[in-house]
């Protein structure tokens, strides 16, 4: 996909998680477990550990189960989806939504205001201006930059609190929550694993972690490597967590050439125009949908909010690379 879709970091080393596994459960009672999955057009993997095995294996189906479920609901690409029929009406009258699409609806609100509109689900006009959607042969000018960004802003669309529903001003205008989604994602898998009791575990969707804070092995913290951005095949930064949710935005990932520029996927939702100012920023948070968010919404604002983040949300930090 959020978000507006974000790409992230390279992660604690599934190869050592495996190692891990196996020493885990050669004591006696304790097994490790780890799982793939692929989810929100990205793959990832879920390990557990923990003194039953069935337990293990319930909790993982859980979450592929109501992961699974989200997508469907979410997914802008899909005609069939309850986003896409919101995006698709939502500018001639009011669209009433699920209790799973208000609910991520009302967590971007929440993103929107807390990082002051530099994360907004609404910029996709932007984004399909400058080529991500369709590939593009010539730059937009400032008239058709100004033109997208009347179909741009979370603060424009009409929701009804009570009705559970949305509505928008103008024809165009539409809900990506390619920005949010892992993020989000990954705090239901919390929630289900704190139902069974699970307490230690390390989730990686697409470069989006929960680390929980137990940690296997024996060892004091989950080593996390930040790659280097200038260098798919070299590590910026290793740093050692737990207890928390860990996400990477940058534009080395996913970016378009139009006539001999690089234009990277990461745009001000302001300007209508990508953002250059940083190489990558990590953040660091309780919450999965927080380090999700606010990852972009840094790279977009800079080092200000990022304080202001850290003030305003505790367990907050942040890891910014020119």
């Amino acid at each position: 996909m959020n978000s507006a879709i974000r790409y992230y970091i390279i992660t604690a080393i599934i190869a050592l998680l495996l190692i891990l596994c196996l020493v885990l459960r050669g004591k006696k009672g304790m097994y490790g477990k780890n799982y793939n999955l692929a989810v929100f057009n990205t793959v990832g993997s879920v390990s557990l550990w923990g003194r039953d095995e069935a337990v293990l294996d319930k909790a993982f189906q859980d979450i592929m189960f109501e992961l699974q479920g989200l997508h469907n609901v979410i997914n802008a690409y899909d005609a069939k989806s309850e986003l896409h029929r919101l995006n698709d009406t939502a500018s001639k009258e009011p669209f009433v939504c699920s209790d799973a699409l208000w609910n991520i609806i009302i967590a971007s609100r929440e993103a929107f205001a807390l990082t002051e509109g530099a994360f907004d689900p609404t910029v996709g006009a932007v984004m399909r201006l400058w080529g991500f959607h369709k590939k593009k042969e010539s730059l937009p000018n400032q008239e058709e930059i100004t033109a997208a960004l009347e179909k741009v802003g979370l603060n424009k669309v009409q929701f009804d609190d009570n009705a559970h529903s949305a509505h928008f001003p103008v024809e165009g205008m539409a809900l990506d929550f390619g920005g949010i989604a892992k993020g989000y994602a990954i705090d239901i898998a919390k929630t289900i694993l704190d139902k069974y009791g699970i307490d230690m575990y390390m989730i990686d969707l697409g470069g989006n972690l929960l680390l929980s804070e137990k940690v296997p092995g024996g060892e004091d913290a989950f080593k996390v490597s930040i790659r280097d951005p200038n260098d798919k095949n070299a590590v910026a930064r290793v740093l050692r967590l737990k207890g928390c949710a860990v996400a990477t935005s940058g534009n080395y990932e996913r970016s378009r050439i139009i006539q001999g520029r690089k234009i990277g996927h990461i745009m001000d939702p302001a300007t209508g125009t990508p953002v250059t100012q940083f190489a990558s920023v990590t953040a660091i948070t309780k919450r999965g949908v927080h380090s999700d968010v606010f990852s972009t919404a840094v790279f977009v604002r800079g080092r200000p909010l990022a304080e202001r983040l850290r003030q305003a949300v505790p367990g907050t930090d942040f890891v910014i690379l020119e």
